[in-house]
């Protein structure tokens, strides 16, 4: 059988075209690899765009939202493919909408209470495993009634080599990204999406086989169960 890679002309154009994918689709492989791998369902849920999508996810339950999701999306800016885990934070205040109020079945508490040493523990096995730096990236959706959309997004990327931290290429204490997490979790009017991913170049997609994304992905799994409090084991 001839093997299957992604596209590089994907990241090039930010989107994942799979218009003229033979049945199953790569990204349908890739499920079923990460199924195996972890012996659970996933349903593979994307970002739809008349065919086309930039990001998908890959979850268990049926409310988008409160669990931490396997995470693969494309940008076309830096041209890379990340590959990781995504987890939101929801409202917690009164006028909040009933399906994005935060409450204890969301996985943003449990995410918090892992801590820097947990957290940092985690990210220097997938490290290991993937010999690449992985990004934890906070963007909280702040109210702003000047801006269009009636909010603003605040973006900030922390980096861990597997040794040091970085925040915008200046080394931070561990300290760092938990505490500024820790100040976001506290704003109840704050919508915020966390993605801890790895990045691959454009030329490193074009070798990747769906189980290769599959294998990847996996290499989160213990942070994700972690979060999700699940036995890794």
């Amino acid at each position: 059988m001839t093997q299957e890679f992604f596209d590089p002309a994907w990241v090039r154009s930010g989107e994942f075209d799979l218009s003229s994918d033979r049945r199953p689709t790569r990204t349908v492989r890739v499920r079923k690899a990460l199924e195996e791998l972890e012996g659970r369902s996933f349903s593979l849920v994307k970002l739809d765009r008349r065919g086309r999508t930039s990001t998908y996810y890959l979850r268990e339950g049926k409310r988008p939202f409160v669990e931490a999701q396997y995470y693969m999306t494309l940008d076309r800016a830096c041209r890379t493919l990340s590959l990781g885990v995504s987890i939101e934070k929801g409202h917690t205040h009164a006028g909040a909408e009933r399906d994005r109020r935060m409450d204890k079945t969301w996985d943003w508490p449990h995410f918090m209470a892992l801590g820097e040493g947990r957290l940092t523990q985690a990210l220097s096995a997938i490290t290991a495993a993937l010999g690449r730096s992985v990004a934890v990236v906070a963007e909280s959706h702040v109210p702003d009634a000047e801006e269009p959309t009636g909010e603003r997004r605040d973006t900030v990327p922390f980096v861990f080599d597997g040794v040091r931290w970085t925040m915008r290429a200046a080394q931070v204490t561990p300290a760092v990204p938990m505490q500024y997490l820790s100040e976001i979790s506290k704003r109840p009017d704050l919508w915020a999406d966390v993605w801890i991913v790895a990045d691959f170049t454009e030329q490193e997609i074009g070798a990747l086989t769906p189980s290769a994304v599959a294998r990847a992905l996996f290499a989160f799994r213990s942070l994700r169960h972690a979060i999700r409090q699940y036995d890794p084991a």
